[in-house]
């Protein structure tokens, strides 16, 4: 977009319950309606967390005020370059209702899921497909779903301590070829699907 921030309309739909928006700078995001239940980035440059979803005002401090919340169901951020280093000095617990949460496409490098998401308590449903991590850890809320498709990781160990995933995608990852790590996967007690590449 160019001229003036098309964003800022945005003021005039106080009741917006989704956006979606592509290629839009990080300098054109501005305060989102509070009741807003869905929101999609995509092809677009995020550099923070904190400041796409808690864009300061011109003249505002950089602290967040205490009962900061949004009430997002949905958040899907992909091919917006973001790195490990975008969630400095965020919280999850920021988006208490948070129930799918979809980081595919960038490039978010080591281990996974994300410093803090267990604070999500919400959180159904997880996608870090195609980016560069290495390993999984352990979540401690009951995640539903999970898709780490097309990564780096080797050992599944953290993804079989996820006793409540249903449907799983390990499909383009080095871990594949390792036998005694897709069984303990397929041990899992509830689970429904697995994704894998045979």
């Amino acid at each position: 977009p160019r001229g003036p921030n098309p964003l800022l309309s945005l003021s005039l739909f106080p009741n917006l319950q989704t956006l979606h928006v592509q290629r839009v700078p990080p300098s054109f995001f501005v305060p989102l309606p509070p009741d807003l239940q869905l929101l999609k980035v995509e092809r677009s440059h995020v550099y923070s967390l904190r400041s796409l979803l808690f864009p300061p005002a011109p003249s505002a401090s950089t602290s967040l005020p205490r009962d900061a919340t949004l009430a997002l169901t949905h958040l899907k951020i992909s091919e917006s370059s973001l790195t490990a280093q975008c969630f400095d000095g965020w919280s999850w617990s920021l988006l208490p209702n948070l129930t799918v949460l979809d980081l595919s496409h960038n490039n978010l490098t080591g281990p996974a899921p994300l410093l803090g998401v267990d604070s999500c308590s919400s959180l159904r449903s997880l996608s870090l497909r195609s980016n560069k991590i290495t390993s999984v850890r352990r979540v401690r809320v009951a995640l539903g779903r999970l898709d780490v498709s097309r990564n780096d990781v080797e050992d599944f160990t953290g993804i079989s301590e996820c006793l409540s995933l249903r449907d799983v995608d390990v499909t383009g990852n080095p871990g594949e070829r390792e036998g005694t790590d897709v069984v303990r996967l397929c041990k899992l007690p509830v689970l429904e699907r697995i994704w894998i590449t045979l």
